[in-house]
């Protein structure tokens, strides 16, 4: 029984600090083994039973375990429980009574019990620095062997020292019974209070009482809670402590952000780790592609110390303002226009820095905060980028070609023999109106100044084109070699007329392909086959004039030249472009299938 009056919430918090719960009656105060005695407790005086209906009106549940008020020996005293939503809270009246009446849980105070499995230690916490005067050990037992009077209550350390209530002041001895800090006050003086010292300045100090172990972080009113709570942007002390000062970074003395390691032979590794998303948009006029993609920078700087981390790297997100402090790996990528330093571009909006704990169990505590070596850490950025890359386009075997184009990184920073990179690339079913992207190889150099290129390769898809340029020129080839059958004085006109309409059908289809072509220097394979495709029906209409004379001669001399340009337009003109047209085909799709 702890040696002062609460109310039913408090008495909840005053066991807690003691690492113990609030004690469930099962009969009278009389009848329970209690390890002090009792004499104390006036027959007008309540105990808190452990009892409450706060959850569901009219059904009195135990603060802990599992059982109903009919399993024990406690009985509602004559007309009780009769406080409605008031009175909630159970309580025994006198050591001798097993008869509960119902309370109010906030407005009355009453003995608290509190229910321990063994002897708990306490810590006060920075004692060395508060009284640098003296040597005393700042761990304190509060051991139950001995039944005592609970207002007799001490604390005691393993030099002899004690934290004892003399005359309602609680004061802190040496082993020789030396006074070095007292402060007045009911119940134990757990928790963060103010103490006022009886030595040296004779000033008020502050004191950090509390059971805490050393994975838990200590609230004001000394209740203890895991470490993980601490800095989580949940409150869960009561004064909110636990989520003020919540900087995870600590930097130590002589830090420099502008290096990536402290001397000369040590190396830092970076594992880099790229993830093309999407390709926005192509411009072949200007030789350039848009890429949005997202760059993973893992490395481990030992220089640094966090602190108040969270399991999840999630929560572990470092505040802007705090990482430009450190050193954060910076790159150039190279095959842009101006040269984009990762420093200009739009990083604020579209980075994030987050610090992943890889060994959840090590952590100093110093001050209420739990601190990591930067060993047992790894700094994680992760950046989104749209960037217009340079890419030399090649046409030379359109629309039978496959373009390589590159993302040129290079790393920008001091030192860089001082640094290893491990690259990995990834991309996601990358596709762009009517090309396929696939990643081709990633090549890391490995000079003094470390360099990243990662090769993309688009690959078209031959169908719209063949469909929308090959098919139909091919048919009106077809069309054209038809007319060579039909020759004749009374078929020249027909045969002209149908091939000039071919060749103005052509011409504005070799228009369009033309104008959505970049213009080269070079002659590209769809101009080889627009040119071959052209020339065919301007052969027929000059073969078909040249036999419409012969015919209207009528010289027997020219029956032979007759026969000769027959075989020409039946024979030797569809071999040639059958020929031509397999050849063409046969280079296209091998420079496609081997490219």
């Amino acid at each position: 029984m702890m040696p002062a009056k609460s109310t039913y919430h408090d008495a909840d918090t005053i066991c807690h600090q003691f690492k113990s719960d609030l004690y469930v009656y099962r009969d009278s105060v009389a009848n329970t083994e209690i390890a002090h005695e009792t004499d104390f407790i006036e027959d007008t005086d309540f105990i808190w039973a452990g009892y409450s209906d706060e959850n569901k009106e009219g059904t009195y549940i135990p603060h802990i375990g599992n059982f109903s008020l009919s399993e024990t020996n406690l009985k509602w005293s004559w007309g009780e429980p009769n406080g409605d939503k008031i009175e909630q809270c159970a309580v025994l009246q006198g050591s001798q009574s097993n008869l509960l009446n119902d309370q109010s849980c906030h407005d009355i105070t009453a003995w608290v019990t509190c229910y321990f499995d063994e002897s708990v230690t306490f810590t006060a916490h920075d004692l060395s620095n508060i009284l640098p005067e003296v040597r005393i050990d700042n761990h304190f037992l509060f051991d139950l062997d001995d039944v005592v009077d609970p207002r007799k209550y001490s604390l005691n350390n393993f030099d002899g020292g004690s934290i004892q209530n003399l005359n309602g002041t609680w004061t802190l001895l040496t082993k020789d019974n030396q006074k070095l800090m007292e402060i007045e006050m009911e119940g134990f003086p757990i928790g963060r209070r103010e103490w006022k010292s009886i030595i040296g300045d004779y000033e008020t100090k502050v004191l950090n009482l509390n059971a805490c172990r050393r994975d838990e972080f200590g609230c004001d009113n000394g209740i203890c809670i895991p470490k993980w709570l601490r800095c989580n942007q949940i409150t869960d002390c009561p004064g909110f402590e636990d989520e003020q000062n919540c900087s995870m970074l600590h930097l130590s003395p002589g830090y420099s952000k502008d290096v990536p390691t402290a001397n000369e032979t040590e190396i830092l590794n970076i594992d880099l780790q790229v993830a093309i998303k999407k390709i926005i948009a192509m411009n072949f006029d200007d030789g350039n592609f848009i890429a949005q993609f997202k760059m993973i920078n893992l490395w481990q700087d030992k220089r640094l110390k966090f602190k108040n981390l969270q399991e999840d790297m999630s929560d572990n997100l470092l505040k802007i303002d705090e990482w430009t402090t450190i050193w954060i790996p910076d790159y150039i990528i190279f095959n842009t226009k101006h040269l984009d330093h990762t420093k200009s571009l739009p990083e604020d909006k579209h980075s994030s820095l987050h610090i992943e704990l890889l060994d959840i169990a090590s952590s100093e505590q110093a001050n209420n905060d739990f601190y990591y070596d930067g060993s047992l850490v790894k700094v994680q950025k992760l950046t989104h980028y749209t960037v217009e890359m340079l890419c030399n386009y090649d046409w030379r075997f359109y629309p039978f070609d496959s373009q390589y184009c590159p993302i040129q990184i290079f790393l920008s920073t001091e030192k860089q023999d001082n640094l290893s990179i491990n690259v990995s690339v990834s991309t996601l079913n990358l596709e762009y109106s009517t090309f396929s992207i696939k990643l081709m190889n990633t090549t890391v150099g490995t000079g003094k100044r470390k360099m990243v290129q990662v090769l993309l390769k688009f690959t078209r898809n031959l169908t719209p084109i063949l469909l929308n340029t090959y098919l139909p020129t091919l048919i009106l080839t077809i069309i054209n070699q038809l007319t060579n059958y039909y020759i004749g004085q009374d078929m020249f006109e027909g045969i002209i007329m149908i091939n000039a309409t071919i060749l103005m059908t052509l011409t504005s289809i070799f228009i369009s392909v033309f104008n959505s072509l970049p213009k080269t220097t070079y002659i590209k394979l769809m101009d080889i086959w627009i040119i071959a495709t052209f020339v065919y029906p301007f052969l027929i209409i000059i073969t078909h004039s040249e036999l419409h004379v012969l015919y209207r001669r009528q010289k027997k001399r020219s029956a032979g030249t007759i026969r000769i340009l027959k075989r020409i337009c039946r024979m030797l003109l569809p071999s040639l472009f059958t020929l031509f047209t397999f050849v063409y085909f046969f280079i296209g799709y091998y420079h496609y299938f081997n490219n």
